[in-house]
């Protein structure tokens, strides 16, 4: 049976024979279902957790496509010869982070109409030569993902898998690489503080070209309490495993707020055996040590200083 997000509330609240179902305890027990929710989605790539999504690339911006870039007295702000906020905008949930090259290389805080704030001050005003202006990486905000596992590239109705590599070797031997084309490799270069990937492409693509992201999609908040959350919400999973969630939010609640270390242990236990259950049911590949709030093959931001070797 279907279970909604307000009658796994629900349940915990009778098994803990609770009288105040308001205040600190029901703040407690959102929490601890969305924990269980949050570890039950890490734990395993799940068959019914498989989702696409897709997002445009931008192409780099050269001189041949405006007349001409001029940095201000100031030295964080370029001006630019035409609008570039259309430019700028995926308007499909999708962060671009810039950077601007020429005989310095900087990346892009922000743009407004025709400004371009840099991150970084650059040496000397005036107008740029033989500049360009590309996208660094994708943040894919809008897409719930935990891991990607293909991504590919359409060229008409052509679907092209990319090759990937890993944040080192691409920090190595991609990220300084500013050659123009069809991109044929990507990276998830980093993560954002909330876990969503960077990710970033090698050549720099010459126009715009659609990309297709096949991924397992992680936990995202349930309950009335959080961002855009319904008490009606349901979990992704097959209804069948609902109630797999109560007994690991049963095991937090205990941990965590309740303070009954061997009551916690006991449900933990339970909650355990139940994913294993639901392994060899469903067959994933199952990624050991991966544990709640972590990250597949995360890396440092040591991507983000690669701009040193240019000041």
């Amino acid at each position: 049976m279907s279970l909604a997000f307000s009658d796994l509330r629900n349940s915990i609240y009778r098994k803990l024979h609770a009288k105040d179902e308001s205040g600190s305890l029901k703040s407690a027990i959102d929490k601890a279902i969305n924990d269980a929710y949050a570890y039950l989605l890490s734990w395993g790539e799940w068959p019914w957790a498989k989702r696409t999504g897709a997002f445009l690339l931008k192409p780099v911006l050269t001189e041949d496509d405006f007349n001409t870039l001029t940095v201000q007295a100031g030295l964080t702000t370029v001006v630019a010869s035409t609008d570039l906020e259309n430019y700028f905008d995926t308007g499909d949930g999708v962060d671009g982070t810039w950077a601007l090259v020429g005989d310095y290389r900087r990346e892009v805080a922000s743009v407004s109409t025709t400004t371009i704030t840099l991150a970084l001050a650059w040496p000397t005003p005036g107008a740029l030569s033989a500049w360009k202006l590309y996208p660094r990486y994708y943040n894919p905000s809008g897409l719930p993902l935990q891991k990607i596992y293909s991504v590919s590239l359409y060229e008409g109705t052509e679907r092209n898998p990319l090759d990937e590599v890993n944040a080192t070797e691409f920090l190595e031997n991609y990220a300084y690489d500013l050659t123009v084309g069809t991109p044929t490799h990507y990276s998830i270069v980093k993560y954002t503080d909330s876990g969503n990937p960077c990710i970033a492409f090698w050549p720099l693509p010459s126009e715009a070209f659609q990309v297709t992201l096949h991924y397992y999609r992680r936990a995202v908040l349930m309950g009335a309490s959080a961002p855009g959350g319904s008490d009606s919400d349901v979990p992704v999973m097959p209804p069948h495993y609902h109630h797999v969630l109560e007994d690991g939010a049963m095991a937090y609640l205990y941990q965590d707020f309740l303070g009954e270390v061997a009551q916690a242990a006991r449900k933990w236990a339970v909650f355990q055996e139940s994913l294993s259950r639901m392994a060899r049911e469903a067959k994933p590949t199952t990624r050991s040590g991966f544990r709640l709030g972590a990250r597949p093959g995360r890396r440092s931001d040591t991507y983000d200083n690669w701009g040193a070797r240019y000041r």
